[in-house]
């Protein structure tokens, strides 16, 4: 159970750092006053999606915890 508990964690923390990590790289890369405006709006629909990722798997994590809570209580 320990071992799948770590797996679990790990995973999550992997499926958060992807998108902040992207989302970091393209703000930074909007910084640059040397992008066209088709760059500029490609990177924004990017931090957009990847802050959708982000706001999904925080639901999906929250839903779990309450679920578990849920389960917890039954027994």
């Amino acid at each position: 159970m320990e071992k799948m508990h770590q797996e679990f964690v790990s995973n999550v923390s992997h499926e958060i750092q992807s998108p902040l990590t992207s989302i970091s790289g393209f703000a930074r890369a909007l910084k640059n006053g040397h992008l066209s405006h088709e760059e500029r709006w490609h990177y924004l629909s990017i931090i957009e999606t990847e802050s959708d990722h982000l706001s999904k798997l925080s639901d999906n994590l929250l839903k779990l915890t309450y679920l578990k809570s849920a389960q917890l209580s039954l027994n």
